[in-house]
């Protein structure tokens, strides 16, 4: 597996907030957001060094997303479909390293 494709969410979670930093400043961003972004980074970090449970912490920011879909927070974009995006994305890269690895 290519292993620039495991940065994508974490790229373009980068990217989104980056221009959500830029016009709102530094406080734009939710302390959530960061620590959803942390797990992002996390999650492609261990999965290029063959870690298939590094997919899980993507996994969890999926869930978490499509949790918080379920409730009128007023955003722009459904989380819920960002949520099972990003869900399937590393579901089926966690697989693809596993069966790589054994």
């Amino acid at each position: 597996m290519k292993k620039i494709l495991l940065f994508i969410p974490a790229l373009v979670a980068i990217l989104f907030y980056g221009a959500l930093i830029f016009t709102g400043g530094i406080g734009g961003m939710q302390p959530i957001a960061w620590g959803f972004l942390a797990l992002l980074i996390l999650s492609a970090l261990l999965m290029v060094s063959n870690k298939w449970w590094g997919s899980l912490f993507g996994l969890a920011v999926g869930l978490i997303l499509i949790y918080m879909s379920f409730q009128f927070t007023g955003q722009l974009l459904d989380e819920g479909i960002i949520g099972i995006i990003y869900s399937m994305y590393h579901f089926i890269c966690g697989i693809v390293i596993y069966r790589d690895n054994n």
